[in-house]
């Protein structure tokens, strides 16, 4: 027997949308898919563990080896990166990027890698600057392709903004979800 496909209702629930707190902007049902697939599969695992199959944080502690508070700040991380303003309008405009600056996204907005780890590490294949040479200008690359994304994303609003409404707020600080703890990891 095949697994059920999930439906858009699924993805609601999962990322804790309809928790009537909250009011969220128009989620297109390709974007709340490309969310959930772009999450680690640790955090999906979480989530679905704790809103589908109903087990309790103490359950999932106990499963992981750390304690309530751990799996309930890992439960938010995971739900603040996927429905991030930042996150959702570029995944909005995911078909316009390119495979390596969707590649940058990933490790940096969903799985929390600075721009420097992702440099220093090589992850994100960029071409080579003709302005000076070691660290620096490695790290030079990804923020240059990082504002680059950015750009696309603020300019692929702007267009979309007049024909499906109000277009996503731009990452700030009073509007934006924190983002993840520097320095803490879910492993």
């Amino acid at each position: 027997m095949s697994p059920r496909r999930r439906t858009t209702a699924d993805f609601v629930t999962l990322l804790g949308l309809l928790d009537g707190k909250t009011h969220r902007h128009h989620l297109i049902r390709r974007d709340l898919r490309r969310a959930w697939r772009l999450l680690p599969q640790r955090d999906r695992s979480l989530l679905t563990l704790l809103r589908q199959r109903g087990a309790s944080l103490r359950e999932v502690a106990g499963l992981l080896g750390v304690s309530r508070i751990t799996v309930r700040r890992m439960a938010g991380r995971a739900v603040r990166r996927a429905t991030d303003p930042e996150n959702l309008a570029i995944l909005a405009s995911w078909q316009r990027l390119k495979p390596e600056e969707r590649r940058l996204v990933y490790l940096h907005r969903f799985l929390g890698m600075s721009l420097r780890q992702i440099a220093r590490l090589g992850l994100v294949a960029t071409s080579p600057s003709g302005s000076g040479s070691g660290a620096a200008a490695g790290v030079k690359s990804p923020r240059a392709m990082w504002r680059k994304i950015r750009r696309k994303v603020r300019r692929w609003a702007r267009t979309k903004q007049p024909q499906e409404g109000p277009a996503l707020p731009p990452s700030s600080p009073a509007s934006s979800p924190p983002s993840p703890e520097a320095g803490s990891s879910a492993g």
